[in-house]
């Protein structure tokens, strides 16, 4: 769980790993809160509906573009409508380099999230 109550250790495992781009599922945030992480632009996809019987978010998703990154590529979001999946676009500045970046989290089949919505 990405809390504030943990944030030392976030910020300590994304220096430590010097990632380009972090991708994290089960970020447990509602609405619109935020992920705040050191040297990183984030990029959610909370839960829009939660359970009335949770007493906070659950399962929602993000991911974190090193801002380094911002010299050489545009970035955008490709997709956030549905809950549990979120893809975020990288497009060179000076070449016709693209790639799409996606982070998607599956509920377990027990869960009221569980269910195939199509």
């Amino acid at each position: 769980m990405w809390s504030g109550q943990n944030m030392r250790c976030r910020e300590i495992i994304t220096d430590r790993l010097a990632a380009d781009v972090v991708l994290l599922q089960e970020t447990w945030r509602i609405q619109n809160e935020s992920i705040q992480l050191n040297n990183y632009t984030v990029y959610c996809n909370n839960r829009r509906c939660i359970n009335r019987n949770s007493p906070k978010g659950s399962g929602g998703v993000a991911i974190a573009v090193h801002n380094i990154l911002f010299n050489e590529y545009y970035v955008d979001i490709l997709e956030d409508r549905f809950d549990g999946i979120l893809i975020v676009k990288l497009a060179h500045k000076h070449t016709d380099y693209t790639c799409a970046i996606v982070c998607a989290y599956l509920p377990p089949d027990n869960s009221v999230y569980g269910e195939d919505p199509f």
